[in-house]
This record gives structure tokens, C-alpha cells and sequence, in this order.
């Protein structure tokens, strides 16, 4: 039986060094008795992905699916920034639908992080700040996803002069993460868990 490979799109440096242990803390959360291989994602900037013009997400979705082959699980992830999370998400999953239609046992997931990646870890701050050098505030804003940017936030809670970088921070940050805590407080990253478990687990 062929079994499932786990292909991703990404936009960062630090989602690409983050995306793997992130899925493994997913499944592990979800109870999930199968680890599928997790491959190194594809890196594309934001700016290429959005843009309908630059045709780079058509172009990367074929490849990934391509080399992870017929049984491939594809997730692409994007920062929101300042878009709606739903409208960008739908023109998204439409353009991804072209491709993937060709690959009719492959499944392919759209996921949009609200406003920005680094909003999961606020969502799970506690637990970070225990093993990361950073300063809990007396409260965390009633709204995490409501927080304009998320890297320059955690930056005014490291200690010691520190700037978050996420290329340096992220994979450990990710590490830290509490899941169900994260997915209680973000709905992006709820969604982005169930995705996780309709494409691995279901």
C-alpha cells in the first residue's frame, strides 16, 4: 500500500524549518497512530503565492505534488497580513483546485495564518515563555488575532534586548507550543489542526 507524503508551500525561512515538527506536535495532539514523512517544503515568497499574475503558486503546487507522488497530502501555508483570511483563502483553494484536479488521489489544503504565523505562538505564550526568554504580560489581548504585527509584539516581551527572528526562534517557539491551548485561542490554527487531521487522521 502506497502511503501518504506530506508536501507543503510555504512562505518563510522559519515556517520552512518549522512546518515539519509543527505537523508531528499536531498529529501527536490528535492521537494520531500513523506519522506519515513530512517533506522539506517548498519556499515561495508571499508576495509570488498571492499573485495571480506570477502564476508561482500553479507552478509550485504541480511540482510538489509531482514529487511527492500519488498520494500526496499538500498544505499551503500563507500569513494573512492585513487580508481577509476568507476571501484570500477562496481565491487561494480556486487556484489550487485547477491544478490539483489533475491528481485525483492527492488532497490539497489551503491554510491562512491570522494576521501572521507568529500569532499561533501568542495563542500559546504560557508554554513558550517557560523555556524561551520571554516576559508574560499581566494579560493577553482578548482577540490574539486581532494583534498587527505579531514579530514585533513578541520582540517587546523577549528579555535581555532580544529580537524575535524567525529564522532563529520559530522551530523552538514551535517546539514550546501548546496545541490545544493555541487552537482554543486562534481559529486559524484551529482550522489549520483540522485540516491536519481531515488530510492525516480522518
Amino acid at each position: 500500500m502506497i502511503q501518504p507524503v506530506v508536501e507543503a508551500i510555504v512562505e518563510g525561512q522559519g515556517e520552512e524549518r518549522s512546518f515539519r515538527p509543527l505537523i508531528q506536535k499536531i498529529l501527536t495532539a490528535l492521537e494520531s497512530e500513523f506519522y506519515p514523512e513530512v517533506r522539506r517544503p517548498f519556499r515561495v515568497s508571499r508576495d509570488k503565492l498571492v499573485s495571480a499574475r506570477s502564476g508561482q503558486l500553479e507552478r509550485y503546487v504541480e511540482m510538489a505534488l509531482i514529487r511527492g507522488g500519488p498520494m500526496t497530502r499538500l498544505f499551503i501555508l500563507v500569513d494573512a497580513d492585513d487580508a481577509c483570511p476568507a476571501e484570500l483563502g477562496t481565491q487561494l483553494k480556486e487556484r489550487v483546485q485547477l491544478i490539483a484536479q489533475n491528481f485525483p488521489q492527492c488532497l490539497a489544503s489551503v491554510n491562512i495564518a491570522n494576521r501572521e504565523f507568529e500569532g499561533w505562538f501568542i495563542a500559546s505564550l504560557e508554554t513558550i515563555a517557560e523555556f524561551e526568554r520571554i516576559s508574560m504580560p499581566e494579560h493577553l489581548p482578548p482577540d490574539i488575532e486581532s494583534i498587527r504585527g505579531a514579530k514585533e509584539w513578541l520582540t517587546s516581551h523577549m528579555s535581555s534586548g532580544r529580537t524575535y527572528s524567525p529564522t532563529a526562534d520559530q522551530a523552538r517557539f514551535t517546539s514550546a507550543i501548546d496545541i490545544d491551548l493555541a487552537r482554543q485561542r486562534s481559529r486559524s490554527f484551529d482550522r489549520f489542526c483540522r485540516e491536519v487531521g481531515r488530510l492525516l487522521v480522518a
